[in-house]
């Protein structure tokens, strides 16, 4: 019983980590892994603003009422 509860407390935190770490190494491979902040905001692989808009707006969250 105890086990069931920790992971419904766990689950929801573990699943948005790891679309934000997806997300974050999309965006960080699109820049080229530019080392430079400043430099990084600026470099994009993309060609449309569509597809930069896909890669930079972040994942879609499931939000619960």
């Amino acid at each position: 019983m105890i086990e069931t509860m920790m992971i419904n407390v766990m689950m929801p935190i573990i699943s948005f980590k790891v679309e934000e770490t997806l997300h974050w190494f999309e965006v960080r491979s699109d820049q080229s892994w530019e080392k430079d902040p400043k430099k990084a905001k600026y470099k994009t692989k993309c060609t449309q603003i569509s597809q930069f808009l896909e890669i930079h707006s972040g994942p879609n969250h499931e939000v619960h009422v």
